[in-house]
């Protein structure tokens, strides 16, 4: 009994530490390239600086099944890229996929304001990784301003009060 108790948490202990070996760390500096080019291909973007007028841009591509590609954001502040952490079921979780048999890779991602710049990790080990940067500019346009434009009751009776005067 103590024997397979024993056994149960070294197997548990090996266990965990495959799983946390292999994850893309927090974060990468801003001159990493990785150390291979064939992990995926990025259908979308199909250049490193992209300018759209959505507020949402999906990322597309392909690449060899298995590989994990985590999301990454530019910090100026560090001059590094941090992993991209969002809140799913109470827990803090990295923006990440796992390439399937189909070997696409396909996920829309919300842009701020202004410059978005972006890194992709594609891992295929703990020692095989290749590194995407992009750089997406986000502009309101026309149309997304008129959009974002609220006037209420009391702007609308200003307005009429000053063109009386």
């Amino acid at each position: 009994m103590i024997k397979r108790l024993f056994q149960a948490i070294i197997i548990a202990f090996i266990l965990s530490i495959a799983v946390t070996g292999f994850a893309a760390p927090d974060e990468m500096a801003a001159d990493d390239k990785g150390n291979a080019t064939d992990l995926i291909i990025l259908n979308n973007p199909t250049g490193e600086e992209i300018v759209t007028f959505e507020k949402s841009y999906i990322l597309s591509g392909s690449g060899q099944e298995g590989v994990i590609v985590t999301l990454y954001v530019y910090s100026s502040a560090d001059n590094k890229y941090k992993k991209i952490l969002i809140q799913e079921d109470g827990k803090l979780k990295p923006v990440e996929w796992q390439i399937g048999a189909s070997g696409l890779l396909m996920d829309e991602i919300e842009l701020s304001d202004g410059n978005n710049k972006f890194a992709l990790r594609a891992e295929k080990n703990e020692k095989t990784y290749q590194v995407e940067k992009l750089n997406i500019t986000f502009k309101k346009g026309f149309l997304n301003t008129i959009k974002d434009l609220t006037i209420g009751f009391k702007d609308i009776k200003n307005f009429i009060d000053n063109i009386k005067k």
